[in-house]
């Protein structure tokens, strides 16, 4: 069975279309039935709700203290049934809606919480402004079209088109009722989300199914500015509690507000001032929608904070008790004569490998016939062989063919001391949730001089993204990833990017771990070549643009993230940093004014620009010839 839940506040307007269509429902498999709570609607909501009941297979309660997430929460007191499926009062549902929910779940049986199509029903023809400028997701709840069934991001599930599985709320799991409508104009928006992120970080996993499709009833008076952007407000003030709830109450203040929200509203109205003056309406009213946003964000107080207590912080059961699997990849190209040790190392370890996958990035040298020998010696190599593509596209084909569910990196000119996979299968013992490790490293010079350098960040530091995102800190060979955390991310390692495409990844799957376990020994070991990539000095400047992007990619991937939000100026500073770095090099190059253009269609505003531009110009004066970064 699958029940529906959705509460209504003075729904009068929608409800009556919204009902129609579910009269109109085929009847899922094992049936299904309809919990709707009046939120002490005054406008004849509850009369509406009593009316369809003989109808639908309906029941009705009343909460009548305002917040739609308590209405939810009093909701779920009725549900009965595997799957329950939570909507709007402002839905119009296909006809096969709940049949192709029992049968996504069914299909996805490893999920938990699921997100569903949402798709405008315009009450009129959307003005171009509109469709051109305006965030529909946040805005209206409508999911893109190119969105596959699969694992997705906890923040892209919304409330008129999910389900969960009953399990999650028989676990404890319930709504934050300090989130959400609550019959005022200024409430904090993200009830649904705030839920999501929660569980997400717990371990439950999030999925997406296109086939159950819902249509989102938007009338003409929710199309004006006006409301867009008190819209905006409110969402503000729902990224902000989330923000606080991620640890963002430790943020550095300015005049008692969070530092970095101050300078980001600081810029967006003095970029609104502009385009007052020349920019065009289009430019007006997004800038209108940023500082609308951060003026929620800023209204938020420090104690508004979501707390534990919600519901109890129960995290899933393992699917499996046993040992971790660990598929070691190893990508290579003309590395024949240092590729047999670091497979030897890991043959070596202590703690055994699942598999070693070596991918052959279309060598010209002796690779083939070195792991050949290998292989025969009893070493347990899977070797994949293709066209030369590049380091990040060899990780990715060894990591979709890996069978593990951890996922270790090494890269083939490096190696592992023997201790490396019995360190990391400590780390997740010791703690379930552990999705990405990193250990502490050596360069093989240093081991055979018989030094090893103190530490640069403490071992508490290594586990926070904030202080990973703060520097290059994590080593790709050190590096071992759950197989669900790299389900959850868009992407693998960008194959576009020549240097950096480790950090952009990394980056995004620390952000994404619900936990970072470090190994304070050193168990890596980094060998230094010197035809090495970075150290080409040809490459400094490509090497400059590389990470100035794959920064710009990780502040994008951070707006979907909005609990983890304040890495977001940290990163932005880097940037700022390597943009100066960048600009101080190109004068020295004479290609100011191409980097200059680069910068400005790769994610960075004038006001950045401006401020490297002033900065690099002091540099050249002052005789900076910076190498690199």
């Amino acid at each position: 069975m699958i029940t529906v839940l959705f509460s209504t506040f003075n729904g009068a307007d929608t409800l009556p279309e919204m009902l129609d269509s579910l009269t109109r429902l085929v009847p899922p498999p094992g049936g299904w039935k309809l919990v709707a709570v009046d939120n002490g609607s005054t406008d004849g909501s509850g009369d509406l709700l009593r009316s369809a009941a003989g109808r639908l297979p309906l029941t009705v309660l009343t909460e009548p203290a305002k917040g739609k997430n308590r209405a939810l929460n009093r909701g779920l007191e009725a549900v009965e049934g595997d799957l329950v499926v939570l909507t709007d009062d402002d839905i119009v549902a296909a006809g096969d809606w709940l049949t192709a929910w029992a049968a996504a779940a069914d299909r996805l049986p490893e999920f938990d919480i699921f997100g569903g199509r949402i798709v405008p029903r315009w009450g009129m023809e959307p003005p171009d402004w509109l469709l051109g400028e305006v965030p529909l997701g946040p805005v209206y709840a409508a999911t893109d079209p190119a969105w596959t069934e699969g694992p997705i991001r906890a923040g892209c599930v919304w409330g008129p088109n999910m389900a969960v599985r009953r399990r999650v709320f028989d676990a404890g799991h319930r709504f934050d009722e300090r989130i959400g409508p609550d019959g005022t104009m200024a409430y904090a928006m993200g009830s649904e989300t705030e839920f999501t992120l929660r569980l997400e970080s717990l371990g439950f996993r999030c999925a997406h199914s296109p086939a159950p499709v819902v249509e989102h009833q938007i009338g003409a008076a929710s199309m004006t500015q006006q409301w867009i952007l008190r819209r905006a407000y409110r969402y503000g003030r729902g990224e902000r509690l989330q923000q606080l709830a991620a640890g963002g109450s430790r943020d550095a203040r300015l005049f008692g507000y969070p530092r970095w929200i101050v300078r980001q509203w600081s810029e967006k109205q003095i970029g609104l001032m502009r385009a007052s003056l020349r920019g065009t309406e289009r430019e007006r009213f997004r800038l209108r929608w940023d500082v609308s946003r951060l003026r929620g964000a800023l209204a938020v107080k420090q104690d508004e904070a979501p707390s534990s207590t919600v519901a109890e912080l129960r995290p899933p059961p393992p699917v499996t008790g046993e040992a971790p699997r660990f598929s070691v990849v190893i990508p290579t190209h003309n590395r024949a004569g240092h590729l047999a040790e670091a497979i030897r190392s890991v043959h070596d370890q202590t703690y055994p490998a699942h598999e070693i996958v070596v991918v052959d990035d279309g060598s010209t040298d002796d690779t083939a016939q070195v792991v050949e020998e290998l292989i025969r010696d009893g070493m347990p190599v899977r070797y994949l062989r293709q066209a030369n593509q590049g380091a990040a596209a060899a990780r990715n084909r060894g990591i979709r063919a890996a069978e593990g569910d951890w996922v270790a990196l090494l890269d083939s000119d490096d190696t592992w001391l023997p201790g490396k996979l019995e360190a990391a299968a400590a780390l997740i013992a010791a703690d379930g949730a552990v999705d990405f490790i990193h250990s502490r490293c050596v360069h093989d010079f240093e081991l055979a001089a018989g030094g090893v350098p103190e530490p640069v960040l403490t071992v508490e530091q290594r586990c926070d993204p904030a202080a990973l995102m703060g520097g290059w800190h994590i080593k790709t060979s050190s590096v071992a990833i759950r197989s669900t955390l790299l389900d959850r991310l868009d992407s693998l390692f960008p194959t576009d990017l020549r240097t950096c495409e480790d950090y952009e990844l990394f980056w995004r799957a620390v952000t994404a771990a619900r936990r970072i376990g470090f190994s304070s020994e050193p168990d890596t070991v980094i060998a230094n070549i010197p035809t090495s990539l970075s150290r080409e000095d040809a490459m400094v400047l490509p090497r400059m643009m590389d990470n100035i992007e794959a920064m710009s990619r990780v502040i994008r991937w951070l707006d979907g993230h909005p609990r983890q939000a304040r890495l977001r100026p940290i990163l932005e500073g880097r940037r700022y940093w390597a943009a100066r770095i960048l600009l101080t090099r190109a004068a020295r190059e004479r290609r100011l004014l191409e980097m200059l253009g680069w910068l400005l269609r790769h994610g960075l505003s004038r006001f950045e620009i401006g401020r490297a531009v002033v900065s690099a110009g002091r540099g050249v004066v002052n005789g900076e010839n910076p190498s690199g970064l």
